[in-house]
């Protein structure tokens, strides 16, 4: 049979130029259909995917985070001193970059987006996680931490064309490490968001008024959740 498989990768020493390759595979034999490089010579940062998705036109939309500067093709995003920031870029079937969204944009803290998938109209989805505060578009409100300099979750939408759809947030008022790992879709178009949270406090969804409860005994540390919602941002019960 003919695959389609879509990997990333960076070098062995973790260099600041990682790359994204599609394999196809045609039987027992691999054939690379294209490489592309991100990152940049004159950037001292370093730019790491950590997740890729295809969608039905053969499209890659890659994650991850960077310092300094990260470039794919002629776009460009660049991260405050001393700050990590996140990116999802949509490479056409050729590799050719179409559009690139930062994540982050603040002066203080970290953006860690760690997921991407795509439902069956082509919108994109992403999790992972931000300390202090992250915008999510060019020119777009903050959303900050209750607790300032903790670590929160996030999870948004893109249309295929790079606009920002919806976004939710999840945390606690009293600075506890919330992180979003990871982020699916079933069968029924149903997104999925998993992550884990500190047990001690309640983890508190902002934008849907909606709390799990914590443990907080002496035994508790992290504890994982799962969060189902539609493609609208509607969170199911």
């Amino acid at each position: 049979g003919v695959y389609n498989i879509q990997i990333v990768a960076t070098n062995q020493y973790g260099s600041s130029e990682p790359a994204t390759a599609l394999i196809q595979t045609l039987d027992d034999r691999f054939s690379v259909q294209w490489l592309a490089q991100s990152g940049s010579q004159e950037s001292v940062g370093k730019t790491v995917p950590t997740q890729v998705a295809i969608d039905s036109q053969g499209n890659s939309y890659v994650v991850g985070y960077f310092t300094d500067l990260c470039v794919f093709g002629e776009f460009t995003a660049e991260a405050a001193k001393f700050v990590t920031d996140s990116f999802l870029v949509k490479m056409d079937p050729e590799g050719s970059p179409l559009w690139l969204v930062h994540m982050g944009q603040g002066t203080f803290g970290g953006v860690f987006c760690w997921d991407v998938v795509v439902d069956s109209s082509d919108e994109v989805y992403v999790t992972g996680e931000f300390n202090d505060n992250i915008v999510l578009e060019d020119g777009g409100d903050p959303i900050l931490t209750e607790y300032p300099g903790s670590d929160n979750v996030f999870f948004a939408k893109y249309s295929s064309e790079g606009d920002l759809l919806f976004s939710k947030h999840m945390g606690d008022e009293f600075g506890w490490s919330h992180k979003g790992f990871a982020i699916t879709v079933d069968s029924n178009d149903r997104v999925i968001v998993m992550g884990m949270h500190d047990g001690f406090v309640d983890l508190y969804f902002y934008e849907d008024s909606f709390s799990l409860r914590g443990n907080p005994s002496e035994d508790t540390y992290y504890n994982t959740f799962v969060a189902i919602y539609t493609t609208q941002g509607v969170l199911l019960d």
